[in-house]
Parts: C-alpha cells; sequence; structure tokens
C-alpha cells in the first residue's frame, strides 16, 4: 500500500517574532486544512497557542522536528490571501512581526482563549494518605471526570489561592496542567414565542378566546398583543419573548402559563446583535449643487486613471453626500465599502446620516464596540454575497483597515490629515490613511481621501500627479465662510480687560449668540481643570513619580492626575520644599473653561466634551444628541470639536488658547495649528447665518493666524513645503523614529549611543540623537529617541532591513529584560 505524502503547514502565530512557525497535520485533519483557517499548535514545552495556516507544503522549512497541529476548529477560512498580503505589507513597511499585525486584527473574540485545566497524572498510584484535605477534593474530583478547569477547582475546595494548592499537587506528579483552547465568541440567542399549531385553525382558536376571556383575561392580553404584533393569521412574524410582555404589559407567569397549555411554543433563535436600523432615505433623490457634481465627475476620472483622490473640500462643502453618492453606486454594484474616520466622536453623527440612506447595511466598528460585535461584524463581512441583507458599509476608526471585506468597491478616509490614524502603541504602529492607500493598491479598490486642511504630504503628493486633486472650495447653499477674528489677549492683559481666560471679544460674541438663541463652541487642546500646581513662594510642583511631567488638577474628582500613566494623589496643603501654604495653580482645561463658562454665562447651558466625559460606549452620543437638540448651550471640547461634526445652530466658535498649539516643539506645529484653528472654525455658520470665529492669542500677527483667518490653505502648504525641503522632513523625507527604553537611566543613554554610532555607520542617511525628548521618562522608564531620516531616492526596503538589522543587535547586546527598542516608521 502506497504510504500516504507527509504535508507541512507554516503557520502564524500572535507572537512577536518574525517569521511563520511549521508544523505536520495529521492525517486524520489534512481534509480540514487549507490556508487561512484557525489552527491549535502546541508552543513551547507547555503552551497551546491559536494561530492561521499561511500555507501548506510537502516540504518541512524547519531543520527542528515539528510537533503536530492538534485541532482545527474552522469549517472555512476567516482569512483571505489578500488579507494575509495585506498583512505582510504592514509587518514590512512598519517593521514589527506578523504576529503583532495578526494580534492587531483579528477580534479578541475570534482569537480561541486559552484556559488551563487539571488532569490526574498517569503515573499517579492513588495513594491519597499524603494529601492534606483540599488536595484530597481535587483528586476525588478528578477521578470522576477527565478535567476540571481551574475556576471549577476553586468552587470545588473554596480555596482563593488554587494554583498554589495544584502547584503543589504537580511537584507531588499526582496531578497535571494542561492548556485547552475555546473560542469566546458566541453567537447571541434569544426566545421567541410563536402560536402553537393546534391554534393556527380559525375555530379552535376562536374557542381559546371564549375561554380566555372567562377565566384568565390577562392571558387573553398576551394572546391578543401576540396577534397584533405578528400580523396573524395574514402574516407572522418572529416576536421576541421579551418584547411580547412588554408590549402586553404582562407577567412571565401569564406566560409561563399559556406555554404549560400547549398554546404558545417558545424556542431559542439566533439572534443579531447588530444595529438593523431601517432605511429612511432614498440616495436617487439626493441633489447634488453644480459644484458637487463636477468634483464627483473628477472623483470618477480619478477613478478611471487608477489615481488615489484628493478630495480638498472646504468646511461645509457638502463633501459626505458626495461619498453617499459614491457609496450608493458601489452597493449597486453589490460590493463593500469601507469608511474611515479618525475620531470615535465623529461616528456618531455620520453613522446617522449614513443609516439614513442605507439602514441595516451600515454598521459601525471602532474600540468601544464590544468582542462579541466586532466578532459578528467580521463573520458578516466574510459571508458577504450582495444579498439585500448583507452589510455593505463599514463606519470604522483606524482599526477597521483589517476588516475582511469580500468584495471591497471603495475606500473613504475623511479627515485624512488627522494624526489620530496614527497608531502608537502597541505593536503595529501603522498609519491607517497611508496603509488605507497600500489597501487599495493591493486589491485595485478605488480611493477618496478628503478633508478641508488636507496633510503635507497628500496635497504633496496631489500636486505631483501622483494623486487626482479636486477642490470643492464654495460651502453648500448660501452659507458663507465664517468670520474670523484674533483676539490680542496681552492687549486684554494690559488693559485689565479679560474675565479670568475670556477676551472682551469672545465674551461679547458668546453673550450676542446666546441671546439670538445660537448655540456656542469652546476649543481648548487640554484637559483637565488645571494644567498644574505650583508654590508661589519657592516654585516648586508636584509631578508624577513615574513619569517626568506635572501633575494636572481635575477639580471633578478634586485630585491631581497623571495623564501619561493614569497616576493619581490629593491635593497638597503645603508645600513639600519650603513648607508653604501658598499653592497656586497655572493653566487651564476643558473643565476649568467650563465651569467658567457657567459662571460668566449664567443662564447658559454648558457641558464638556473631552476623554474624561466620554469614558462609556454611549457618552459621545449622549453629547453630541443634546447638543443637536439644543439642550445645550455652550460645547467646550478639546480637539474632538473641532472637525467632521455638523451642527446647524452654531454661530459662534471660540479657540481659547492658539499659543499652546502654535509654540508646541514639534515640526507640524504649524500644520496642525492651522488645520485645528480652520476646523473648528468650520462649525460656525454651516447653514443660512453668518458664522463668527475668536481666535485667542498672545502673538496675533502669527503667520499661522493670518493664514487660518483667511483660509489660505495654499500659501500654508507653500511655506511649510519649503520649510521642510531645507531641513529634510517629509515629504521630501522618511522618517523612523528609535525609541530606547530602561528602568535604568545609564543603561539606556549608554545603548541609544551606541546603537546611533552602529547606524551612523551604516547608513546612508542622516542618523540624529540620542536625544531626550520632550517627556524623557515614562511609567518609571526612562527614554531616548533616535531619528533616522531616510532620502526619498533611496530603497527604503533595504535601508529598513540594515535598521532592524542593527537594532537586533543592541536588543541582543544590552539585554532584552533591562532595555527594550522600539522602531516607530512614520512616527510623526
Amino acid at each position: 500500500m502506497e504510504q500516504e505524502t507527509q504535508h507541512f503547514a507554516d503557520v502564524l502565530l500572535p507572537v512577536p517574532l518574525p517569521g511563520l512557525f511549521t508544523y505536520t497535520i495529521p492525517l486524520e485533519l489534512m481534509p480540514e486544512a487549507s490556508p487561512g483557517k484557525r489552527v491549535v499548535v502546541p508552543f513551547g514545552p507547555t503552551r497551546i497557542m491559536a494561530g492561521l495556516i499561511r500555507k501548506i507544503t510537502t516540504t518541512c522549512n524547519t531543520t527542528a522536528n515539528p510537533k503536530e497541529i492538534l485541532e482545527i476548529p474552522d469549517e472555512e477560512p476567516i482569512i483571505q490571501e489578500e488579507d494575509f498580503l495585506f498583512w505582510e505589507w504592514i509587518a514590512r513597511y512598519y517593521l514589527c512581526a506578523p504576529g503583532e499585525v495578526m494580534q492587531a486584527a483579528l477580534p479578541a473574540m475570534l482569537r480561541l482563549e486559552s484556559q488551563t485545566s487539571v488532569a490526574l497524572h498517569p503515573d499517579f498510584d492513588g495513594d491519597k494518605t499524603t494529601l492534606s484535605d483540599q488536595e484530597f477534593l481535587v483528586v476525588e474530583a478528578l477521578q470522576y471526570t477527565d478535567r476540571l478547569t481551574l475556576k471549577k477547582l476553586t468552587d470545588i475546595t473554596g480555596h482563593p489561592r488554587v494554583i498554589n494548592l495544584v502547584q503543589g499537587l504537580i511537584e507531588k506528579q499526582v496531578v497535571v496542567a494542561r492548556e485547552t483552547m475555546s473560542e469566546a465568541y458566541r453567537p447571541k440567542r434569544v426566545t421567541v414565542v410563536d402560536l402553537a399549531q393546534p391554534y393556527r385553525d380559525e375555530k379552535a382558536l376562536e374557542e381559546l378566546f371564549n375561554t380566555l376571556e372567562k377565566r384568565a383575561y390577562k392571558q387573553l392580553e398576551l394572546l391578543m398583543t401576540w396577534i397584533r404584533l405578528t400580523g396573524f393569521p395574514e402574516r407572522t412574524a418572529v416576536i421576541l419573548r421579551q418584547r411580547l410582555l412588554k408590549e402586553a404589559s404582562a407577567s412571565p407567569a401569564a406566560l409561563t402559563a399559556l406555554v404549560d397549555k400547549g398554546v404558545f411554543t417558545e424556542s431559542a433563535q439566533e439572534a443579531s446583535r447588530l444595529d438593523k436600523q431601517p432605511q429612511e432615505k432614498d440616495p436617487e433623490e439626493l441633489q447634488l449643487s453644480p459644484s458637487q457634481e463636477q468634483a464627483l465627475q473628477q472623483i470618477q476620472d480619478g477613478f478611471s486613471n487608477n489615481k488615489p483622490v484628493l478630495l480638498h473640500g472646504v468646511t461645509g462643502s457638502g463633501k459626505t453626500e458626495i461619498y453617499i453618492r459614491l457609496i450608493h453606486e458601489a452597493i449597486k454594484r453589490k460590493q463593500q465599502v469601507l469608511y474611515l474616520l479618525p475620531e470615535i466622536a465623529l461616528t456618531s453623527q455620520i453613522i446617522n446620516r449614513m443609516k439614513a440612506y442605507f439602514g441595516h447595511k451600515v454598521q459601525v466598528f471602532h474600540s468601544r464596540t464590544n468582542d462579541h460585535e466586532r466578532a459578528e461584524l467580521w463573520k458578516n463581512l466574510i459571508s458577504f454575497n450582495g444579498h439585500d441583507d448583507d452589510i455593505s458599509v463599514v463606519v470604522c476608526a483606524r482599526s477597521g483597515i483589517f476588516l475582511p471585506f469580500r468584495n471591497p468597491g471603495l475606500i473613504i478616509v475623511d479627515e485624512e490629515h488627522d494624526h489620530s490614524f496614527k497608531q502608537f502603541e502597541p505593536a503595529p504602529r501603522y498609519h491607517a490613511r497611508d496603509s488605507a492607500l497600500m489597501l487599495a493598491k493591493l486589491r485595485n479598490i478605488p480611493i477618496v481621501m478628503g478633508s478641508a486642511t488636507p496633510s503635507i504630504e497628500s496635497y504633496h503628493h496631489a500636486t505631483h500627479k501622483r494623486f487626482q486633486l479636486v477642490e470643492l472650495l464654495v460651502r453648500y447653499g448660501s452659507a458663507q465662510m465664517p468670520k474670523v477674528e484674533i483676539a490680542n489677549v496681552s492687549e486684554a492683559i494690559s488693559k485689565k480687560a479679560m474675565r479670568s481666560h475670556f477676551t472682551p471679544q469672545l465674551v461679547h460674541a458668546i453673550k450676542e449668540a446666546l441671546a439670538q438663541k445660537k448655540q456656542v463652541i469652546l476649543f481648548q487642546n487640554r484637559r483637565g481643570f488645571s494644567l498644574r500646581l505650583f508654590c508661589s513662594s519657592c516654585g516648586w510642583h508636584p509631578g508624577c513619580p513615574h513619569c517626568d511631567v506635572t501633575l494636572t488638577y481635575h477639580k471633578s474628582i478634586n485630585k491631581l492626575k497623571c495623564h501619561y500613566c493614569g497616576h493619581m494623589s490629593a491635593l497638597p496643603t503645603s508645600c513639600s520644599e519650603c513648607g508653604s501654604k501658598e499653592i497656586r495653580t497655572g493653566g487651564f482645561g476643558t473643565e476649568k473653561i467650563a465651569e467658567e463658562s457657567a459662571l460668566l454665562f449664567a443662564n447658559a447651558r454648558v457641558k464638556r466634551m473631552d476623554f474624561d466625559t466620554t469614558r462609556t460606549k454611549d457618552a459621545y452620543q449622549s453629547i453630541i444628541n443634546a447638543f443637536e437638540q439644543r439642550e445645550t448651550d455652550i460645547l467646550v471640547g478639546t480637539q474632538m470639536v473641532t472637525k467632521g461634526l455638523d451642527f446647524s445652530n452654531v454661530s459662534v466658535v471660540g479657540v481659547m488658547n492658539a499659543d499652546s498649539m502654535i509654540y508646541f516643539p514639534d515640526f507640524r506645529s504649524f500644520e496642525r495649528s492651522f488645520q485645528h484653528i480652520v476646523q473648528v472654525s468650520g462649525r460656525a455658520g454651516r447653514h443660512t447665518h453668518e458664522g463668527r470665529v475668536v481666535v485667542q492669542s498672545s502673538r496675533p500677527t502669527h503667520d499661522v493666524l493670518l493664514l487660518a483667518r483667511q483660509n489660505h490653505y495654499k500659501e500654508m502648504y507653500r511655506l511649510q513645503a519649503e520649510e521642510r525641503r531645507l531641513f529634510g522632513y517629509p515629504p521630501f523625507t522618511r522618517l523612523i523614529r528609535i525609541v530606547v527604553k530602561s528602568k535604568n537611566n545609564q543603561l539606556a543613554g549608554g545603548a541609544a549611543h551606541d546603537l546611533a554610532a552602529s547606524l551612523r555607520n551604516a547608513l546612508a542617511a542622516p542618523v540624529l540623537g540620542p536625544e531626550y525628548p520632550l517627556v524623557a521618562k515614562i511609567r518609571n522608564e526612562y527614554l531616548r529617541h533616535i531619528l533616522i531620516k531616510l532620502p526619498r531616492n533611496k530603497n527604503p526596503g533595504a535601508e529598513k532591513r540594515k535598521i532592524e538589522i542593527l537594532t537586533e543587535e543592541a536588543r541582543k547586546k544590552s539585554g532584552s529584560s533591562k532595555v527594550r527598542f522600539v522602531i516607530d516608521v512614520d512616527p510623526y
């Protein structure tokens, strides 16, 4: 008999190690094995892990004796070849392990959970005389079952530290510990109520009515409610048990009685966790203005030329309506759409607008989406075949680039300039806009990127014909661009005209808006109440014990808080240096602005939108809804309020402190200051009335402020491009930052110095540093930065490989437990 050929699987595992891992495929599992399916495999001496089959071969790619795959739980692949190719590009470009990309891409509920269980040791002779009472309980229980989980053992023994108990039994060779894998995702199950078959006869139902009317009126009400909700007998819809009881205002006992009598049947069904909002508007009826129609045609021309499209449209120009038309065309072709947004705050408004036109075909995916919803969406996208019930549009934050679209027809990157598209921790440290561009190229998907203030890089590519540039420079309808004025803070202070942190111009504008029943947005790019506390006698200020920063005062919790590590401490009553009781506050954040607004404008209803007030899943939606429904007069917020939001009744926008953005030590500070000011200005006067914007600054003649006041993007781009060409910054170079971290400051400095010297010897590119960053210690780790500027005309792949090799050599030399090296490509 001919021996069957042995097959091997190269498996991708979610570990920060390079390459794939080779396993043998048992003959009985061979029919089930295919690329893209999950597998359960042993890893190391004791661990069991879940991975993905990358490819199947008949040759072994390792000199070691490969272990066997233990299980293949999937009937169909959950990852396609196109997904793998994209993941591999992410790993290569952003210099990280493929397993780290897998960890970021795959929803937690689909990764399979590892669970430790305990079984009797195969050599255990049954002697229990040396066991303690609790150990005896464990052994007794294991004699009636193959294995028990640690949780089950805790319940049996009542031992608070059952792991110690198990460890003792392992040392005595009484038990062995094993790991098993199970899928965390479980479909949602609901109970539905149906009318039993005998009572579907008209005569039997009439007799039942008469009986219940005399003896059980509550049960009769339940039956009548079921008939009303289902439309019986013309049609019969599925009715949830919970809904039936609520609509009938009935008790569970009444329903149970009808089930016991054989009137109703109850059964469990699988139900979706995803929102199924009905469609309200017809996309065919959406009317575009002549300028929008022209822009739409130019976008389609760019698609025909296989070019990415940059849509430069001023705030309020109607970019979203163009997106809706493009999405509608994709859905008609039975294709899917990826709609990327930088902020969760933006999704609530956009998702409502999209669902009004496309109903259940639109779903949302971001960090506040729970794990079960993420897994269900993933499975829905995998099974897409263009049916009416399929999900066609996903509105999502940056992690949406990893979703497994089966037939993608369009990618939209809205607010493409926003730095929130950049992932900083953990790896992969990707940029969603740039990754979306590569995804579009790999899979031949049309992509449009929109912004009122495009990034310097994107506009540079557009002006050099790499992207198709489409401009939409007039607001939709009769709306006018807001009037922007710059208030001189220094002058107001010298004249003693400031009202706390408000200039006279801003106070007057707010009062005028409130008198006209209009709304106000105030932008301050710092949260908290006061940015620092200090001693007025000696200048001491309380700092974080774990980070090299001062603590921020949060009045709502009456504590000092570190915004880097989360450390909190009580307010000091005296200076720890000189003992003085003269502790003052300095600076201001959103919390203080909100409090002062409520005091200055006594009848105004004030709300705040920042990281502290939007921690819960629905907090964004609640704050935005209240503002849309005019239940809030003044909305104070961080950059969350600066872009993308569309409020019809906002007439005044105040920028509280433009200087803190302009003078931030970053080569992008002028660009981002311009973007923030123009974007937040665009929230004013978006419909019929003219908006007014007051920008507060101590340097009112600064170029950034003057250009933002005129919304002169092209001149800002020209000045910034000229400066960056001169000093060698993007888009004229590629930046790679290496962060060296250690709990020992000297070790961090020495390792960084040695690595920088090696890089200078190996690379034909400027290597800057090592330098202390702005915050030189975070979470008890000391930091050094090395910055590499790769010229655009060099082969980035070869240079990156050198950087990777030298960093790995430095890691081995320094000792991985003492010094860490983090490579961040395109870090700013």
